[in-house]
Parts: structure tokens; sequence; C-alpha cells
């Protein structure tokens, strides 16, 4: 059976210069306190490893993205990001052993959408971790 952990908030936003912001689940543009918007923001969850996991434990990741491509990355996980379309589900198993400290890294380039000033819906719709099964 899997159990899953949901990673809403808090996130954080981090601008190509200056300190992070923390916004609030769901992330969306407009909550997002930067005037004008950077050309593009990083959006960081940070997260601890679930309790009671032993090395045969499987541990997914399961990203739903928002309405802009983004670029998802674990910090730990060698392999390479996954690029999500705007409303694409992301699955991937995590390395086991998961480490202790972890920070899921969301890359969203709003220079490359028509008008980001004019977008509206989610960045981030669904963010969870699926524990055995």
């Amino acid at each position: 059976m899997t159990h899953y952990i949901r990673l809403h908030g808090p996130w954080e936003c981090w601008p190509p210069e200056g300190d992070p912001v923390r916004l609030p689940f769901p992330v969306s543009l407009p909550t997002i306190p930067f005037d004008p918007l950077p050309p593009t923001i990083r959006l960081i969850r940070r997260f601890g490893r679930p309790s009671n996991l032993t090395s045969e434990t499987r541990v997914v990741l399961e990203w739903t993205n928002g309405c802009l491509p983004a670029t998802v990355r674990l910090e730990s996980d060698p392999t390479a990001p996954r690029t999500a379309a705007p409303h694409e589900a992301v699955l991937w198993n995590l390395p086991s052993p998961l480490p202790w400290r972890n920070a899921l890294i969301v890359q969203i380039d709003l220079a490359a959408s028509c008008d980001s000033q004019s977008i509206t819906g989610d960045l981030v719709t669904e963010c969870r971790l699926g524990v055995g099964g």
C-alpha cells in the first residue's frame, strides 16, 4: 500500500538575483511579489526523508505541472532534470536511500511565455511523495 505525503507549503521563490520569498500553496503568479517579474524564477520546496524507510522502500515523486513549461529536479538526484509541459504529470522513482534533507527545484522561464503579465492559473498544481507500494 502506498502512503502519500503532500508537499504543499512552504515554497520558496528565488529570483535570478536577491533573496527568496516564501509563497503559499498553490503557487501562482499573483503570489510572486516581484515587480517587474524576473525572466526566470526558481521555486524550491525543501523536505526531509520520511521516517521508517528501508533500503527496499520505494519512494516516488509525483509532480503535476501548472500553466507554464517547467524544469523539475531533485537536488540529491544525479539524473537529468525532467521537463514538464503545461499541465503534464511527472513521475519518477527517487534514489534509495533518500538523503535526510532534500530540495525539489522547479525552474520556470517566464520570458519564454507570450505575456507573463496575463498568465492565469497555478504554476504548481500538485506535488507529493508516494512511499511504499
